[in-house]
């Protein structure tokens, strides 16, 4: 299991569903959808060493879809090793992130990114 802050990253987006109180017979409305902590992560394919980008609420959960071929996109190159995370405030911001580095299409800021642990600012 990954590890952030000493808790799990389920727990964390647990944390972050329940510890506000929602009106309504949804507690995960779209307007609250937004408020839940977003990861953006870097797998690599050890078939390929290829990288794949992709932003979630869930890391452990999304990475265990990755590698048991239920992504689509990832299904064929498998298995896939987690090069890289990054937390960010919520989800929105998170798929900002992660559409801002598939549009770069560049191998070497990806491998960058790896190497300094850390997404830079625009």
């Amino acid at each position: 299991m990954i590890k952030i802050e000493n808790r799990g990253v389920a727990q964390l987006a647990e944390h972050s569903v329940w510890d506000r109180r929602v009106v309504g017979s949804n507690p995960i409305a779209p307007i609250y959808f937004n408020y839940m902590l977003g990861f953006v992560y870097i797998l690599k394919s050890l078939k390929n060493n290829r990288y794949y980008i992709g932003s979630t609420i869930n890391l452990d959960n999304r990475i265990r879809e990755h590698n048991n071929g239920e992504v689509h996109s990832t299904k064929y190159i498998r298995p896939l090793k987690i090069e890289f995370y990054q937390e960010f405030e919520n989800i929105e911001t998170a798929k900002k992130v992660e559409l801002r580095l598939k549009r770069y299409k560049n191998k070497s800021i990806i491998e960058r990114i790896i190497a300094e642990k850390k997404i830079r600012p625009k």
